[in-house]
């Protein structure tokens, strides 16, 4: 799958694939789509380098285009609704719907059709001016006379047409011009990988231009500059702590904090230390790292490829092999050929020379035997130490028990002498307990006398504390009723209620311990709308209750009315949105000056110039 981010303009400003090596991935994607609504929605994580992080936050931004090109070879358009930002975990949710934002938000107004029209009609009427296309159109020979009385968004209104022609809509889209795709040997006959070294840096001394009344040109000397990777020293040099690491002069030791950089000078025509900075920074990132040039036969040359295009190639199982901007481009007519050379791109594979590849893997088989080698040799001298400490702590531990063993004796001879007295004194008591027997049988026999006394006694609190808990019950139930009519919840029903309520009204949120501060505008006014239905009052009074929250929100809350008027509740909705009360109400009362100026039932005929006429 290839995801292109795009911004308002349709410019493609990043490419996220998971098989590349550099640039941005993506984790947890999810399309959906719902054939009854014809809505599709899609959301993904996409992830992010420290250093990419600003430059990644303005590609997700919300009403930024997400396209998706899918391992089907199905594409699909979607406009960014949502973004969440998590700088910890480097990644970005976005949450996008199909059509853009002019078909989202823009309203259209109640329409009667002339006569019977195909849907190609009213597709292009509602979505004027919008950017879309129709495409693929398998009800073309179907024609049929539409009217809409009310306001809808462009997107509504689109989905009533396909409903009406038993239709399903859909969004897609067409990359053109800056991007093209060829597939190996099919579109392409050969590649030549070409890569060097030449110029390569992880350091620059950078100098710039002269301030009127100085002598010297201006550096970077004293100017701060940190990415994490790239940064300003004390000397005013810029240098790559990664390049470093890869590219150092010295392969075993470092020295110093500069030692071992591969140091050249650049100068640029500037008075401005933060242009001379960052035009310092983009020459060193060209040059801290191999740069690759392809040299590609193309068998077929697509028409709209230019100097400057993108190409993505592709291999033969439909994954992204090679994204790259043409750098140079050869033609012929008359030996009918095409070379083109790639550059700044990022590469899944191939291109290194067999002997290389060989030398290297032996090199890796030496590395790895070493290390597996090493770590045996380790291993046995750890196993040796923790035998030897066994050893020690075991000899340790028969000392300590021989010890013991001779306390113990100690203790047993004593124990004895112990157990002979206490045997002595055993024969004492139990001439005594022979004696003590006979007092017991006539106190035994008293006892049962009082046990008889004790059973009456015990038969008649028992009934006492039946009584009791018959009194306790049944002011435990009362307490309940009571608590039921002041409103007064359990824990348990508490959270039976947030979560019954939470389902009901489709509230976004971790879960229900979530601060209701923390949803957005929409999900707030959901949480208060809950908490008064919830009270199940056989009239509610609800002011203004879809005011300042998206379409979306609206809907649920609308349904929600329409499912108490079901169950029997009377709604009192005062509200400024004409449109809102005609398509809502049953009956209609007009306040003006503290007194009642109108009063209308629901019928096919009122608007809201019937409205107005009343109000003025």
């Amino acid at each position: 799958m290839i995801i292109y981010l795009a911004d308002r303009h349709m410019n493609i400003v990043a490419t996220c694939s998971n098989n590349l090596p550099k640039g941005l991935k993506f984790q947890n994607d999810l399309k959906a789509e719902d054939v009854e609504s014809g809505v599709a929605t899609f959301s993904v994580d996409i992830l992010y380098d420290e250093e990419d992080a600003v430059k990644t936050a303005q590609y997700c931004e919300s009403g930024n285009y997400v396209l998706v090109y899918d391992d089907n070879g199905e594409n699909g358009f979607y406009t960014i609704i949502e973004a969440e930002n998590d700088r910890k975990e480097h990644s970005i949710n976005i949450y996008a719907e199909d059509g853009g934002l002019d078909l989202l938000n823009e309203v259209v107004d109640a329409y009667t059709a002339d006569g019977p029209h195909p849907i190609a009609f009213y597709i292009e009427k509602f979505s004027y001016d919008s950017g879309f296309e129709i495409g693929l159109n398998e009800v073309s020979d179907l024609n049929r006379t539409l009217s809409w009385s009310g306001q809808d968004t462009c997107t509504a209104r689109i989905l009533s047409v396909a409903n009406s022609f038993d239709a399903e809509i859909g969004f897609s889209f067409t990359v053109k011009n800056n991007v093209a795709q060829l597939r190996l040997n099919t579109d392409i006959d050969n590649i030549i990988v070409k890569s060097s070294i030449s110029d390569l840096t992880t350091c620059l001394i950078p100098s710039g231009g002269t301030l009127e009344g100085s002598e010297y040109p201006i550096t970077l000397a004293g100017y701060k500059y940190d990415d994490g990777d790239i940064y300003v020293n004390e000397l005013g040099w810029v240098a790559s702590r990664s390049a470093l690491a890869k590219w150092s002069r010295y392969q075993w030791e470092t020295y110093g904090n500069y030692g071992g950089h591969i140091v050249k000078y650049y100068s640029y025509d500037t008075t401005s230390q933060s242009e001379l900075c960052n035009r310092t920074i983009s020459y060193l990132k060209k040059y801290y790292d191999v740069i690759y040039n392809y040299e590609v036969d193309i068998a077929i040359l697509p028409d709209n490829v230019r100097i400057g295009d993108t190409i993505n190639i592709i291999d033969e199982n439909g994954e992204l092999y090679l994204n790259a901007r043409v750098l140079k481009l050869e033609t012929s007519s008359c030996d009918k050929t095409a070379t083109a050379t790639l550059g700044d791109f990022l590469i899944k594979s191939g291109g290194i020379n067999e002997k290389v590849k060989m030398m290297a893997e032996q090199f890796k088989d030496y590395v790895v035997k070493q290390r597996e080698q090493t770590y045996k040799t380790q291993q046995l001298a750890k196993s040796a130490l923790t035998k030897a400490n066994e050893a020690s702590s075991a000899a340790t531990n028969a000392s300590k028990k021989a010890d013991d063993a001779k306390t113990s004796a100690a203790d047993a001879i004593t124990n004895s002498n112990t157990a002979i007295n206490q045997s002595n004194e055993a024969i004492n008591k139990a001439q005594q307990a022979n004696q003590s027997a006979g007092e017991a049988k006539t106190s035994a026999e008293t006892a049962l006398t009082k046990i008889d006394s004790a059973t009456a006694d015990l038969k008649k609190a028992q009934d006492n504390i039946n009584s009791l808990k018959s009194d306790i019950s049944s002011t435990n139930k009362s307490l309940d009723e009571l608590a039921n009519k002041a409103h007064i919840l359990s824990d348990k029903k508490r959270r039976e209620f947030a979560d019954k309520y939470a389902k009901q009204m489709s509230v976004k949120m971790n879960d229900v311990n979530q601060f209701v501060s923390n949803l957005s505008g929409g999900n707030k006014q959901k949480v208060v709308l809950a908490r008064w239905i919830g009270k199940d009052s056989d009239i509610v009074v609800l002011d203004s209750p879809t005011r300042g929250i998206d379409i979306k929100v609206k809907q649920d809350i609308y349904q929600l009315m329409n499912q108490m008027r079901k169950n029997g509740k009377s709604i009192i909705m005062i509200s400024e949105e004409l449109m809102e009360l005609i398509g809502m109400s049953d009956r209609i009362i007009i306040m003006k000056d503290g007194k009642i100026s109108g009063e209308l039932e629901r019928n096919q005929n009122l608007d809201e110039n019937g409205l107005i006429s009343m109000m003025v």
